[in-house]
């Protein structure tokens, strides 16, 4: 009845392809529940309006020859861009069926006011020469700005398709080592955070809230365990993620019957 489709966050498409957000997951729901699961790229360093227009080109190539209805998750930035994207092409809301938020940067992040101009210009120039790392227009990292989710969610106060958000905290204990000066930083705002996102800013006005994941803001999508190359710095990164994205994923499709 439905299929699912998962969109990353910032800096994604640069990293191998087998710790892509939610491979684990994905990999689960097509081999266990027979579930049509997918994941699509958006550029590094694309905006949410830059990368929205991706996201629309990919639905609307995917429901040409199959009509079943997306439910979409976003992870981290993942989240505002699918939220631009049927804000701004009304007709993709017909083929989603519902919108998935986990530890989405819904509201926004601090942390890119800690990234000083010549950081973002190195970030920018990341894997310039590999076709698999496209930058797009390069205002990922201003995308992010609370200043810039915070008009969006005013001027789109409600939920454009039944609307669900699970948000995750950690503490200094299950935060990995290389997130921790972030986590120290998002500390001064909340303890309720995952490093990259306060709890309450990784949920949508108008959404129904699934719960709180007890990981840093790597460990609920991004299987970076898969790589013992990771293991030192990454090493908080043990987490349940395919029973929680199959248990929201349950508790959406029960509800959508239901209605």
């Amino acid at each position: 009845m439905y299929r699912v489709l998962f969109i990353s966050g910032i800096m994604s498409q640069c990293g191998s392809s087998k710790l892509q957000a939610f491979s684990d997951v994905r990999a689960h729901l097509s081999a266990k529940h027979g579930m049509t699961a997918e994941y699509t790229d958006v550029p590094a360093l694309g905006s949410c309006e830059y990368n929205a227009e991706k996201i629309a080109a990919y639905i609307r190539a995917h429901t040409q020859n199959d009509r079943r209805p997306y439910i979409v998750v976003g992870y981290s930035k993942g989240s505002p861009d699918l939220m631009v994207a049927m804000a701004t092409y009304p007709d993709l809301r017909t083929s989603v069926a519902a919108f998935l938020t986990v530890a989405g940067a819904v509201g926004g992040s601090r942390l890119p006011d800690m990234i000083d101009t010549a950081t973002r210009k190195a970030m920018r120039k990341l894997n310039l020469e590999d076709s698999n790392c496209d930058q797009g227009d390069g205002r990922g990292i201003d995308s992010l700005r609370r200043p810039n989710r915070m008009a969006f969610l005013r001027d789109h106060p409600e939920p454009l398709v039944p609307t669900y958000a699970l948000v995750a905290v950690s503490d200094e204990t299950t935060t990995s080592q290389v997130l921790l000066p972030l986590w120290e930083h998002e500390s001064l705002y909340s303890r309720d955070q995952d490093s990259q996102v306060i709890d309450s800013e990784g949920i949508p006005p108008g959404a129904n809230f699934l719960g709180v994941l007890k990981g840093d803001h790597w460990a609920v999508a991004m299987p970076f365990e898969l790589d013992p190359a990771n293991n030192d710095l990454v090493n908080q990164n043990h987490f349940p993620r395919t029973a929680a994205v199959e248990t929201a994923l349950r508790v959406v499709i029960k509800d959508l019957s239901a209605k």
